[in-house]
């Protein structure tokens, strides 16, 4: 080395090993912390799977919102599956079934299209089931007699990849008249349902946000977050609910139907419109919108809309036969909700079973 060169940053030779050290421990301290971060990025991106099991305001307007949504849709398509039962221990054990329904059934109210595919017991267990569909505006069905082969909703389902014959318009197995309700028939009866008996259809915005402020205001249920669960590889949030007291269970359906009724202006409704089909907006869980309802809905929270729903109908005990009209005492029900429509219903739709 050349003397004269000057010498900067002089370091003793003992002080080396010491840096070197120092310099180690900073990096693994640096790792850990780099690791620690991106942990506590990954527990923060993950959704929380569990509900705080809890009712509060913001978690029942989150109901009532999503659930008014719905009512305000143009296009709708609701798959269901429904059993009826005499007591509320048959229904809760799923036993002694007075009969049984599934269906599919959807509507676009912009081109005022309607279409379903259905299978519907004839009042009661063993007498055979209607089978039919509304394709491109025209009904297919079975003969009476048919149906009364027809005894298992398997050899339904089984049935509605045949043929069927076309009905004549109007008549009681017309399935496209009045959203598949039965010329003459009560709604309780219909063929294919669209409301799923706690949330009405086809409200206009201003009826759709009435009826939820009436919702809100009249806080009949219970509704708790039971965190989110998966189906069909999506992610949604479940929430339940039940009537907030005993003391009006068994009138909340028909309350549900008062506010509806409100938020339509039905009474001018019906005397502006004598052909609208109000009373198909909206039919009660249970048989002539008697007693109550509980259950549980699976929200896709991205668009505020349901997707999936257990409904079960709450009613008191009745005697009698399951296979009679005591048999519609109580129902239990599955739905599916599609507000996209993708595709349609034509005459080779088949009937998928939610049970």
């Amino acid at each position: 080395m050349d003397p004269n060169t000057p010498i900067t940053n002089p370091q003793p030779e003992a002080a080396g090993p010491k840096r070197k050290n120092l310099v180690i421990i900073a990096i693994i301290v640096g790792v850990l912390v780099i690791v620690g971060l991106i942990a506590l990025g990954i527990s923060l991106a993950q959704p929380k799977q569990q509900g705080t099991g809890k009712s509060d305001d913001k978690i029942a307007n989150q109901f009532y919102d999503t659930l008014g949504n719905a009512a305000k849709q143009p296009k709708l398509r609701v798959a269901m599956f429904r059993q009826t039962f005499v007591k509320k221990a048959d229904a809760d054990a799923k036993q002694n079934v007075g009969s049984t329904q599934s269906s599919i059934a959807q509507l676009d109210t912009g081109k005022k299209t309607y279409e379903n595919v259905y299978a519907t017991e004839i009042s009661g267990t063993g007498k055979g089931f209607h089978v039919g569909r509304c394709a491109g505006a025209i009904s297919y069905g079975v003969t009476d007699s048919e149906a009364g082969t027809i005894t298992s909703l398997t050899a339904a389902v089984q049935r509605l990849k045949q043929p069927l014959t076309r009905d004549t318009p109007g008549t009681v197995s017309d399935s496209c008249k009045a959203f598949g309700v039965p010329a003459g028939a009560t709604s309780d009866l219909a063929y294919a349902r669209l409301t799923d008996g706690v949330f009405p259809i086809t409200l206009q915005q201003n009826e759709g946000n009435d009826w939820v402020q009436k919702l809100k205001a009249g806080a009949l249920f219970t509704v708790k977050d039971e965190g989110l669960v998966t189906r069909n590889s999506q992610q949604l949030r479940k929430l339940s609910f039940e009537p907030k007291s005993k003391e009006n269970e068994n009138n909340i359906n028909a309350t549900l139907y008062d506010y509806f009724k409100e938020a339509v202006q039905l009474e001018k409704l019906k005397r502006d419109n004598p052909n609208a089909l109000y009373q198909y907006a909206f039919i009660g869980v249970n048989p002539g919108i008697t007693g109550g309802v509980k259950g549980f809905y699976l929200i896709d929270e991205k668009t505020n809309l349901p997707v999936y729903s257990e409904l079960q109908g709450i009613s008191r005990d009745r005697d009698g036969d399951p296979t009679t009209i005591s048999g519609r005492n109580i129902a239990r029900s599955t739905f599916t909700y599609d507000f996209v429509l993708q595709n349609t219903i034509d005459v080779n739709t088949p009937l998928e079973i939610l049970e």
